[in-house]
């Protein structure tokens, strides 16, 4: 007889809630990323359509006017894109860093 047949539930729920790798927690809402090599932030459904590497992205050309939350990281111009926010060329993509 296997072990986890013989542990309560809660057991045996414990037991596997606490596993080498913690389950992935997906949010909700639409998330904006660009590839790691730069070019411009892309709408993806939710936070676990990203693709690994990319980087999140804070303000993008769909929504200037809009500032994502990112987390546990700060909102700074993309250095990879060609705008330059203190010369005055207009509207710049920022990522989360």
């Amino acid at each position: 007889m296997h072990l986890r047949s013989l542990l309560p539930l809660p057991m045996l729920l414990l037991s596997t809630a606490c596993g080498d790798t913690p389950p992935e927690v997906c949010l909700g809402a639409i998330s904006y990323a660009r590839p790691p090599q730069g070019g411009a932030c892309q709408e993806y459904g939710d936070s676990c359509a990203v693709p690994e590497g990319h980087v999140a992205c804070c303000r993008t050309l769909q929504h200037p006017d809009t500032d994502y939350a990112c987390e546990a990281s700060r909102c700074v111009d993309d250095p990879l894109d060609d705008c330059a926010p203190d010369a005055g060329t207009g509207f710049c993509q920022r990522i989360c860093i």
